[in-house]
């Protein structure tokens, strides 16, 4: 037998049954009916006649009388009504002719025909009575009103006239006006002309400006000391400004937010002199703001969310010095920047959150970053010719936050490679130790230099701005290939352990907040014999540099270096590789690298011991990542620092095209010699990366 078989026979039971069969048909009856009263709504309106107005649009006004047409049934009074809306959502449009008849027709349809008529458009608008306000931006937020009310059509060339909008956009004239200063100004439809050939109105507003108020000062109340400094300046962006709720408003909250960057969450403020009111008819007023600061918030505990590579004692351990402390938005800063510099996340978002008892969690937010990376480079330099490097960076050594990069770089003129390993919290404090070893070999005019050395690092940023440096270092050097003739050049195989420090005073981020930026630099360098050390020499260079941005997007750059290097003890000779040299991409630019200054009778630079160098650029943009740099530079190379001064000094003028890439600027200079002796090239063509200076 089939499987089947059974279900079937009983199938043929049920039909057997006259009360089932008669259910069933009944029930079929009913589904038929239902089905086709829901799915027929959508077809029982039927709109006739529309050429401009589109039937979707005309649907979009009966929406809401549909629905109800829907829930109720229709009828004839409910046909006239749908009727009569739709006539009014066409007046609205402008099409003030437009006539609407109904008729329900067989199985419930709806039908509306329509007789749209011409359509009146908004002609031109004269705004009299008008001083010291603008006429244009008074039409300008009328008509802006006007399209907020239109109800369905979008077109910006031809506004429909509608006599509710005119209305409202007289309105937005009087709101403007007051926005303005203008606390008494009012503003009324004097009069709507009769449609011209095209169908165009033309309206008529007059306005009563009456006083301007604007705001003469902005004074605090209610503190003093730290917060009153802090909020001294809050006002100086509002003088001269009208007196309007926006203005007062951002006053306001200006307040708030240097309050609550300063810790103080509970703070309340009001405005209770120069509220904006027809009432008040000064045409300077001062603001005064009165201020209950409320209690200041201390940090207690900072919760980390995100992490996985790395602890959340990572972040943690960054706030202990700020535990228990007054809540201070500046260390929280410098901390945040602290951790982006890292590499380690790709973004941290802190969150103050007071607990209402005087102090506050912070939260933080992290997205670690990619902490292995490897790069492959390359390039060309005037100096060097080409460029070919590879490296590899571990931003998370044993999972510890330390870093730890090794690079090796080809050139034209040799080979380098280097480790460097970072610790930015050298156990646990601001102290950043560093450690880099390096080893390379270089061909230079006259000789080949190859080392091999170390040196540790320690770095304490005192503030935002403002950092120390220690380091000391040893390395062993080895110069072969010597050519150089009748000059003396120091030992050719030699080592050197030195001990130095610097001072960095660092304002360039400035730039894009003041439109000024600077940087003071200085080192100094002491190298002894003492122990392994064949050297004994000090040394100290000066760097200072000031960035200006200017209309236009132009730039114009300002710097000055200087060196100075001395023997020490029974020394009388700096080997060669130790002095100073100049000229360059990076220097007076009318000269090749490094051969500004003394050279043998083979022309090999020899180097000295004192150097100045003076650089000016002034920065144009011109079409997208490119720009162009008109500079001119001045220095000198002296070979013996008792002769320091600016004898010998050597002058350049000339244009660069600088191109804009994320590892900083490709360079292309030509430097003009302006005093050129002889022997000395006309000029120099440069081809660099990075910032000249």
């Amino acid at each position: 037998m089939l499987p089947w078989g059974g279900t079937f026979e009983a199938f043929c039971t049920i039909f057997s049954n006259s009360d089932v069969v008669r259910g069933f048909f009944v029930f079929l009856i009913l589904v038929w009916v239902c089905g086709g009263f829901v799915f027929g709504q959508s077809q029982r309106l039927v709109i006739e006649g529309l050429k401009r107005f589109s039937d979707e649009d005309a649907r979009e006004i009966l929406k809401d009388h549909w629905s109800e047409i829907e829930k109720k049934g229709l009828t004839s009074s409910q046909a006239n009504d749908a009727a009569f809306f739709l006539r009014i959502g066409l007046q609205r449009q402008g099409f003030a002719e437009a006539d609407v008849t109904s008729r329900v027709l067989s199985a419930g349809v709806l039908e509306l025909r329509v007789d749209e008529g011409e359509q009146l458009l908004l002609g031109e608008i004269r705004v009299d009575g008008v001083d010291k306000l603008d006429e244009s931006l008074l039409k300008e937020s009328m008509i802006a009103e006007m399209k907020k009310r239109r109800f369905l059509l979008e077109s910006d060339d031809n506004l429909p006239f509608v006599r509710s909008a005119i209305e409202g956009g007289v309105g937005a004239i009087q709101s403007y006006a007051r926005y303005e200063g203008f606390l008494r100004a009012t503003a009324e439809l004097v009069s709507i002309e009769l449609p011209d050939e095209q169908r165009r109105v033309n309206v008529h507003v007059n306005v009563r400006e009456g006083a301007q108020s604007l705001i003469r000062s902005v004074k605090t109340r209610g503190v003093e000391g730290v917060l009153l400094r802090k909020l001294r300046n809050v006002g100086d962006p509002y003088e001269k400004r009208p007196v309007n709720v926006s203005n007062t408003r951002a006053i306001e909250g200006e307040c708030l937010r240097i309050l609550t960057e300063l810790g103080y969450f509970d703070t309340v403020i009001a405005i209770v002199q120069g509220i904006p009111s027809p009432d008040l008819t000064d045409t300077e007023v001062d603001v005064i703001v009165e201020i209950d600061a409320g209690e200041i918030y201390r940090l207690k505990r900072v919760r980390v969310e995100g992490s996985s590579a790395l602890p959340d004692g990572f972040i943690s351990k960054r706030f202990n010095a700020m535990l228990g402390e007054r809540y201070d938005p500046v260390e929280m800063r410098q901390v945040y920047r602290t951790l982006i510099q890292t590499g380690l996340y790709n973004d941290l978002e802190m969150t103050p959150k007071p607990t209402g008892d005087g102090e506050l969690t912070l939260d933080v937010k992290v997205e670690e970053a990619k902490f292995h990376h490897l790069s492959v480079y390359g390039g060309f330099g005037s100096f060097v010719g080409y460029i070919l490097g590879v490296g590899h960076t571990n931003r998370n050594l044993f999972g510890t936050g330390r870093s730890f990069r090794s690079a090796v770089e080809i050139n034209g003129r040799g080979i380098h490679g280097e480790m460097n390993y970072l610790d930015r919290w050298f156990m646990d404090s601001e102290w950043q130790l560093g450690v880099k070893v390096h080893s390379g070999s270089r061909e230079y005019e006259g000789y080949t230099k190859w080392d091999i050395g170390a040196i540790a690092s320690f770095s304490y940023d005192i503030s935002d701005h403002t950092s120390v440096g220690f380091y000391s270092g040893f390395t062993h050097v080895n110069l072969t290939e010597d050519s150089f003739v009748d000059v003396e050049i120091g030992p050719s195989s030699y080592q050197v352990q030195e001990l130095g420090a610097v001072f960095t005073w660092d304002h360039r981020e400035d730039l894009d907040l003041s439109g000024h930026g600077y940087l003071f630099e200085i080192s100094l360098d002491y190298a002894t014999s003492f122990l392994i050390g064949d050297i004994s020499l000090l040394k100290s260079q000066m760097r200072l540099a000031h960035y200006w941005k200017l209309p236009g997007r132009t730039e114009l750059r300002l710097g000055m270096r200087a060196g100075i290097m001395q023997p020490l003890g029974d020394a009388d000779v700096i080997p060669v590789d130790l002095r100073f040299f100049s000229g360059g991409s990076q220097s007076v630019r009318s000269f090749p690298e490094r051969e500004l200054g003394p050279q043998d009778r083979r022309h090999h630079p020899t180097g000295g011991q004192f150097y100045t160098i003076f650089n000016a650029e002034f920065i144009v943009p011109l079409r997208d990542s490119f720009s162009l740099a008109v500079f001119g530079d001045a220095g000198n190379l002296l070979e013996d620092s008792s002769d320091y001064g600016f004898a010998e000094m050597h002058y350049a003028a000339g244009l660069g095209l600088r191109y804009d890439l994320p590892i900083g600027p490709l360079r292309v200079d030509y430097g003009f010699n302006l005093n050129r002796e002889r022997g000395e090239p006309k000029g120099t063509f440069h081809i660099g990366f990075g910032f000249a200076f």
